[in-house]
């Protein structure tokens, strides 16, 4: 199902193909997936917490701080001040790179830090198959529109040739990031997109509220919401948290009506975190009589006890809305 605008005798412009906007956090993902790549997990922690590169000092909407968070927390709550770190650490590239696998076109080879918070414009089609690369395992899939055509008389005259899924995200990757995307829709900025069914997604919001997204799947469809103005006018205070994820749950209530409730059947159990111990404490003899033969002895004779204004591209200025 596609809808790229409210009438086609008024206007055949398709904004869910040909329209660019500021997708705002709704592209975080695409930013954490490229972490992952370079070794950082879910569990990992970051510092919430002032930051500055040059003149530009991003800000969490509100302009608050929580200080040490773990990096699946700050994509639930879209903490503007961790994506930008994490940008920072992977490197304008690696996320450019993972985006057009992804099928997203309009990131540059090397883009600014801002890329973080959603200020290059994209196709909402590009970003709901970049989010479909997420749902599948980690398999890209071209979408396409008409399936097939016929004569009057019911004579094929187009049948479309369906390509084979291309390999573009790592599957142990890829379940990390949908567990992490869950837990925006159980309690983080997209809880208004929770219809009672395993979901994934992500919201975003651009300057001024001129966009507001929302963008997410279950197993059996990926759907996105783009809501805005075609003069690019700022809307009334209009969220991504609020207006298109109502707008993506209502549509996904009805799409599934007559589907039975599943999760993700292929997600993987989540690797161990890895402990460091730090020679400048005495972690080292704490964690040698922790794993003593007489400390797993004694353990074991103890029964166990039965809770976004963005940035521009080129010279980013301000926090971004989260919702």
């Amino acid at each position: 199902t596609m809808v790229g605008g409210l009438d086609y005798n008024a206007s055949v412009f398709n904004r869910a193909v040909q329209a660019r906007r500021q997708p705002g956090s709704s592209f975080k993902p695409f930013v954490y997936a490229a972490a992952l790549e370079k070794g950082v997990m879910p569990t990992d922690i970051r510092i919430d917490g002032p930051v500055k590169f040059g003149d530009w000092k991003p800000e969490n909407y509100g302009g608050g701080y929580r200080g040490a968070v773990t990096v699946e927390n700050a994509l639930a709550q879209s903490i503007n001040t961790v994506a930008v770190k994490l940008a920072q650490e992977v490197g304008g590239p690696a996320i450019s790179d993972l985006t057009r696998r992804f099928g997203i076109t309009t990131i540059p080879p090397n883009p600014n830090l801002s890329v973080a918070l959603g200020s290059y414009e994209v196709p909402l089609i590009e970003m709901v198959s970049g989010f479909q690369v997420f749902q599948t395992g980690g398999n890209r899939i071209t979408p396409y529109m008409v399936d097939e055509i016929k004569t009057i008389s019911g004579q094929p005259v187009f049948l479309h040739q369906s390509s084979s899924p291309v390999p573009a995200y790592d599957i142990a990757r890829a379940s990390m990031m949908v567990k992490m995307m869950k837990k925006v829709i159980n309690g983080g900025t997209g809880a208004r997109a929770n219809f009672g069914r395993p979901a994934a997604g992500k919201t975003g919001t651009s300057q001024n509220w001129r966009d507001a997204w929302f963008v997410g799947f279950t197993p059996d469809y990926v759907a996105g919401i783009w809501v805005g103005n075609d003069d690019d006018k700022p809307m009334n205070r209009i969220t991504g948290g609020v207006m298109s994820a109502a707008i993506w749950r209502q549509f996904m209530v009805v799409a599934h009506e007559k589907l039975p409730i599943r999760d993700f059947d292929w997600l993987l159990p989540d690797p161990e975190p890895e402990l460091e111990a730090d020679p400048r404490n005495d972690f080292y003899e704490v964690l040698a009589d922790e794993f003593s033969a007489a400390a797993r002895d004694a353990e074991a004779a103890i029964p166990p006890e039965p809770v976004e204004p963005l940035p521009q591209p080129i010279e980013p200025s301000v926090e971004e809305i989260p919702f």
